[in-house]
C-alpha cells in the first residue's frame, strides 16, 4: 500500500518536494544579488551603508571591528 502512495506522490507536479528542491538555490540566488548590490553602492558612495552601522557600533562602545 504505501509503494502505491509514493508513486502517486511522485506523480503530482508541483509538489511540496519540487518547493524544497529549489528554495536553497533561490536563497542562494537572492544572497548573491543583495551582496552585489551592496558592494556596487559601496564602491561608488562609500559609507551610505556601513555608516550608520559604524555610528551604532560606536554608541555601544565598540572602537574597532
Amino acid at each position: 500500500m504505501a509503494d502505491g502512495v509514493v508513486a502517486q506522490v511522485k506523480d503530482i507536479p508541483g509538489t511540496a518536494i519540487d518547493a524544497v528542491k529549489k528554495t536553497p538555490v533561490l536563497a542562494i540566488g537572492i544572497s548573491l544579488l543583495v551582496l552585489t548590490l551592496v558592494l556596487l553602492i559601496e564602491a561608488f558612495k562609500p559609507g551610505i551603508i556601513t555608516g550608520p552601522i559604524r555610528r551604532m557600533l560606536g554608541m555601544l562602545g565598540v572602537k574597532t571591528a
